[in-house]
């Protein structure tokens, strides 16, 4: 399904600034939360994505959000991420079902690969 994005340019100019608004509120996190979020945001655009950025920019929103409330209750990084950050990192984006480009990448080549094959021993 195509997200209503794609065709209303005024929606998606709207979530565009809303999300800016969004992460400048990472600025307002302690120390520690602010980088683990800005080193998070990174790691999360050089190795995921599904079909376009606007997975993304929820995924950063919904990170954004949740570890603010963590900040606002003054638990320690340490002890809300636990002791692996990257797990964490992992699992959260699990939970939200964003996948690893690369991983997307090589499933759509394996299903071209697939049909190919198919077509040929079908004799087409």
């Amino acid at each position: 399904m195509i997200k209503r994005e794609y065709w209303d340019l005024k929606l998606l100019k709207e979530k565009k600034e809303a999300y800016k608004n969004k992460m400048a509120q990472g600025k307002l996190l302690s120390e520690p939360y602010e980088k683990f979020f800005n080193d998070a945001v990174e790691k999360i655009n050089a190795a995921y994505g599904g079909f376009d950025g606007l997975d993304l920019m929820d995924a950063h929103v919904s990170l954004l959000e949740i570890l603010t409330e963590a900040d606002e209750n003054q638990l320690s990084l340490e002890n809300f991420v636990g002791d692996d950050a990257n797990e964490f990192l992992e699992n959260f984006l699990k939970e939200l079902d964003i996948p690893l480009w690369g991983d997307k990448y090589l499933h759509k080549k394996k299903t071209k690969m697939n049909k190919k094959i198919t077509k040929k021993l079908r004799g087409k």
